[in-house]
């Protein structure tokens, strides 16, 4: 039974060999390359892996592409399917032990090598794109936001990316070709006219196109397409104009983006139940009059947030001059704040909602989910405060306060 060198017996006895020679480990073979090569390996391997790892969006991609390829596989019969086959996987962190990070790191890029090219590929494309967004981006982590300005960054984004999407193409595969030609000791130039194959072959007849079809319309365009739709869904353009709307109470520059009429239709639009009839008739005389009278006196004339024009409204008693126009300014307050908890509590839901979490009263995860986002608040509680108030509730069979 053990001289079969084929046999169940034979291989673990083989791989038992090789344990025990310490010649074979992957420690003793990156120990035999050169510092040179040792560097070089561990460099290329980690900017994988962190490119990858770098944030949650590039982790989703990782795994849509592992997916697409699970679902290729299994529909060409390449891979079994079964209980506990075919598990979605993850890069391994350099450094997370000595050795065995590295030797768990390569397994991962090998057996993830299609999925780990897809999202690299992306983010190869994505540099154009994200060139595009940096402005975008920087004025919208700025505290005090002028939102006016950033919808118009938006909207030269999307123009931007549209036009590189429709005209792009040509000068980046100019930039490609130069540096393959520039480093043709390490990357050979591609035949862009020749037919494009996968690296997995396929049992399966697959549609016949060329390496220049294949990165200019699955890849460029395709990566395009994502950044634009990402742009649309997260700034529609009623989002535009809640936000345009919700500007014209803005008393930075002396007011000069008041406006009466997009301010009457905001509450028309945009808040139809907190306004009754006759409230929205009136705001309207309401606006005129705050325009003629706030802006006249000192302590509002310097004003460059609507917060600080909320403050101020109240401090000074204005607030009850004007009641329905202190109404909207705070109801535009508190749109960021409750679209921001909205997206926070979907998101804790994709982490708080497991099988078996699935299986609570709908009431009580309610409440643990409640506590979950609101961690920083719930940090402050005790829990001998928490156990008063549970025996301060009703009387308790069991005596808890000592």
């Amino acid at each position: 039974m053990g001289k079969d060198i084929n046999s169940a017996h034979g291989y673990s006895v083989q791989c038992w060999k090789d344990f025990k020679n310490p010649k074979s480990h992957i420690d003793a073979l990156l120990e035999n390359l050169t510092p040179k090569q040792n560097v070089d390996n561990r460099l290329r391997l980690g900017a994988s892996i962190e490119v990858v790892r770098s944030s949650s969006k590039r982790h989703d991609e990782l795994q849509d592409s592992q997916i697409a390829e699970l679902e290729h596989l299994i529909e060409i019969e390449e891979i079994e399917t079964g209980t506990g086959l075919n598990q979605i996987g993850t890069l391994q962190r350099p450094g997370d032990t000595r050795w065995s990070s590295h030797y768990k790191s390569i397994c991962s890029v090998l057996r993830m090598y299609n999925a780990t090219r897809s999202v690299l590929e992306k983010i190869a494309i994505d540099r154009r794109a994200t060139y595009s967004q940096h402005a975008l981006c920087r004025a919208l982590q700025y505290k005090s936001q002028d939102i006016l300005n950033a919808i118009d960054l938006v909207a030269a984004t999307k123009s931007s990316i549209q036009e590189f999407r429709d005209s792009g193409w040509k000068g980046l595969l100019q930039k490609v070709l130069l540096f393959c030609n520039k480093h043709a000791t390490l990357t050979l130039v591609p035949d862009m006219n020749a037919t494009y194959s996968d690296i997995i072959r396929s049992r399966c007849n697959k549609d016949i196109v060329s390496v220049e079809h294949h990165y200019r319309v699955d890849v460029f365009t395709a990566t395009m397409d994502q950044q634009l739709h990402e742009l649309n869904s997260r700034f529609s353009e009623q989002t535009t104009e809640l936000l345009i709307f919700s500007m014209a109470l803005n008393p930075s520059c002396g007011y000069k983006h008041f406006n009466v009429e997009k301010n009457c239709h905001l509450a028309e639009k945009y808040y139809p139940k907190v306004f009754s009839e006759h409230e929205k008739y009136h705001l309207k005389y309401e606006l005129e009059l705050f325009f003629r009278d706030v802006p006249n006196h000192v302590e509002m004339k310097n004003l460059i947030t609507i917060t600080q024009l909320c403050r101020s409204l109240s401090e000074s008693g204005k607030s009850f001059s004007y009641p329905l126009v202190d109404r909207l300014i705070r109801l535009i307050l508190t749109l960021p704040v409750s679209t921001a908890t909205t997206e926070r509590a979907f998101s804790a839901m994709k982490i708080v909602k497991t099988g078996l979490r699935n299986k609570m009263e709908d009431d009580f995860l309610s409440d643990y989910l409640i506590v979950y986002i609101e961690k920083e608040i719930a940090e402050k509680f005790t829990n001998n405060s928490i156990i008063d108030d549970f025996d301060f509730m009703k009387k308790r069979r069991v005596q808890l306060n000592q």
